[in-house]
């Protein structure tokens, strides 16, 4: 069930996710030409003189990569801790990471800082 509603969550970011791809690969070329260079080792790129532009270009692509991944992550970690959906855990969600009982993590008042005499 968890699965299903990530392929939900990629499927409504679809958008959001060329929209982002977009503004940092404007040219036509240039999102292939940053794969490209993902895989050109960086000392081939330097002998060729292409490492200013291969270090730009896998900048660019690890950005992309990681803001998909933190887009698509916070929308299901929304999805199961504010929203709380029920994605067949049986358990809310921090039990199920921690294990136990999690009646110890719940706030409690802090106590006023004793005076020094």
């Amino acid at each position: 069930m968890e699965w299903a509603y990530l392929v939900v969550c990629v499927l409504i970011d679809i958008p959001i996710i060329v929209w982002f791809a977009r503004m940092l690969f404007p040219g036509d070329g240039d999102f292939i030409d940053a794969v490209v260079f993902w895989f050109t080792p960086d000392m081939w790129s330097l002998f060729a003189g292409q490492f200013g532009e291969d270090l730009w270009a896998e900048i660019k692509l690890g950005v992309l990569l990681f803001g998909v991944g933190a887009i698509v992550f916070g929308e299901f970690w929304f999805g199961v801790n504010w929203i709380g959906l029920d994605l067949g855990f049986g358990v809310p969600f921090l039990e199920r990471i921690w294990g136990g009982d999690v009646s110890s993590l719940q706030s409690k008042p802090i106590p006023s800082p004793t005076p020094i005499p």
